[in-house]
């Protein structure tokens, strides 16, 4: 089990899909979040190493519940993840490794204003976790990011 603090990050997603039913979206997404100069340790503390950018993505099925008239919503996300990692410093042209494909869970909540006509804007808060396998290190990988988004929904 690894831990990583967080030093500077980028976290983004993409989703496509069509309603169900009024208010429930069915749809697929892409997501993720790197980290920029990472510091990485095991949960033991036993190993520490820092200047490792660390990049956690998924891909898959989700769906969406919209409360309106508030327009706030809740989604859960399905996803096939992996981790890689990459030396932060330039001198290094070297990837430092990736996991194996694991399952990972995406949760989000937000809420949006209409803005147009068919567009809303807005804040989310996204929960992001995974579990992938390490084969070089012949270990198990939980990571997890908690971010704050902007959105944008075309309907």
């Amino acid at each position: 089990l690894y831990v990583f603090a967080l030093s500077t990050l980028g976290v983004y997603g993409v989703a496509l899909g069509g309603a169900l039913a009024p208010n429930l979206i069915l749809y697929g997404e892409i997501l993720g979040t790197t980290v920029v100069n990472a510091d990485y340790r095991d949960t033991g503390g036993a190993v520490g190493l820092s200047g490792y950018d660390v990049t956690m993505f998924g891909l898959g099925p989700g769906i969406a519940y919209y409360l309106q008239p508030a327009n706030v919503y809740f989604s859960g996300t399905l996803a096939i993840s992996k981790v890689s990692f990459s030396f932060t410093d330039v001198d290094y042209d070297d990837s430092a490794g990736e996991t194996d494909f694991g399952i990972g869970l995406s949760f989000m909540c937000g809420k949006e204003w209409w803005v147009g006509r068919d567009w809303g804007i807005g804040i989310a808060g996204r929960l992001h976790w995974a579990n992938m396998r390490d084969s070089f290190y012949d270990t198990l990988i939980n990571g997890w990011a908690a971010s704050l988004l902007l959105s944008a929904t075309y309907n």
